[in-house]
């Protein structure tokens, strides 16, 4: 027979497993009542991200028709609702990358076909039709939507107003419709055709979703619109010189490719470097006497990081050109074909009369 000390170690252990399992149970209720407290208020964020992302199209909608509302201006969410603002460009970006993969496999296919561009040419021109249409009207909605124009010709305007706590509806529209390509670029990148400057393309899309990201949290929304437009400018002259290439108009694909390397250079090599020393030395720690935070400071070396990719790519320019020169041929884009370009099919064999 137990002797009681091992009757009251029994009876301690019961208690201790029914105190667990009461424990448990009580623990999986609070929890379970939480979430249901908390489930109306999770549904309406996600029912204000859909209302805001429909906001974005209408706000972009109105760029586009030069009906833009620049004077209506929604509180920065640098210090407030940050994760929202997060949810909204992961919808916008999903819907970014759905729309431009329609495209790219239902429609700019068929524009290729129009252009009488070769079949086995036709997947890398809808590639380069989905480039030049998206980074002509980006040109255009920035030029329209803002005053990006304006801050260029002046680089101390880029600080007049010190972080941006609160932004124009049409300035956040066009920051998370430029956000979301790159992202949705980053995607596309691992899905099409491999090219001769992967990494770099892979690298640099990486550190311009991050620019994006921390410009807009940290309220520098000039620098960053002026950053984009100087890597959209030059953009869609190399796609029109590639879809010139690939209707075998030759002259057309040079003259088109030359304006291309010219405004490349200028706006990489020359006026963006500017606009790094201005973030440098005439940036907050100039007109407004505080020091650089941590993200300011990881902003101008992403910034910096860029310019061993541009110049790479003026490397890859200018030996496109020799050898166009050498050749005395069509421009071949070096910088963006894949590895291992596709053969024309064979011609089909004739059968010889007699």
């Amino acid at each position: 027979m137990p002797n009681l000390a091992q009757t009251m170690y029994a009876e301690a252990r019961k208690k201790n497993r029914l105190a667990e399992k009461q424990w448990d149970y009580t623990g999986f209720e609070i929890w379970f009542k939480r979430l249901y407290e908390e489930l109306p208020a999770k549904r309406k964020m996600w029912e204000a991200i859909k209302t805001n992302t429909l906001d974005h199209v209408n706000a972009l909608a109105r760029v586009f028709e030069g009906k833009a509302e620049l004077g209506f201006y929604e509180e920065h969410t640098r210090f407030k609702s940050w994760w929202k603002d997060i949810g909204e460009l992961a919808l916008v970006t999903v819907c970014m990358f759905v729309f431009i993969r329609t495209l790219q496999a239902l429609v700019f296919p068929l524009l290729a076909r129009v252009l009488r561009i070769p079949a086995h040419k036709r997947t890398k021109a809808a590639e380069a039709i989905r480039e030049f249409t998206f980074y002509s009207l980006s040109l255009y909605l920035w030029s329209e939507g803002t005053q990006v124009l304006t801050w260029m010709k002046d680089y101390d305007l880029l600080w007049s107003d010190n972080r941006q706590d609160v932004v124009e509806r049409e300035f956040k529209a066009l920051y998370f419709f430029e956000a979301s390509w790159y992202m949705a670029g980053f995607l596309s990148l691992l899905i099409d055709s491999r090219r001769k400057d992967f990494w770099e393309m892979m690298f640099h899309h990486i550190f311009t979703c991050l620019l994006l990201l921390i410009s807009y949290h940290e309220g520098h929304l000039r620098v960053g619109a002026v950053v984009v437009f100087l890597h959209n400018l030059a953009d869609p002259f190399l796609q029109g010189a590639k879809l010139f290439n690939y209707m075998n108009m030759e002259k057309s694909s040079t003259i088109t490719f030359v304006v291309f390397a010219v405004i490349f250079i200028v706006s990489r090599l020359v006026i963006y470097p500017q606009v790094i020393h201005s973030c440098q030395y005439r940036g907050p720690a100039y007109f407004f006497d505080r020091d650089l935070n941590n993200l300011e400071n990881l902003l101008i070396a992403l910034l910096a990081a860029l310019v061993p990719i541009h110049t790479y790519w003026i490397y890859l320019i200018f030996r496109v050109i020799a050898k166009s020169l050498s050749s005395k041929t069509g421009v071949e884009d070096a910088r963006s074909d894949s590895e291992d370009d596709e053969p024309p099919p064979p011609e089909p064999e004739t059968k010889k009369t007699k």
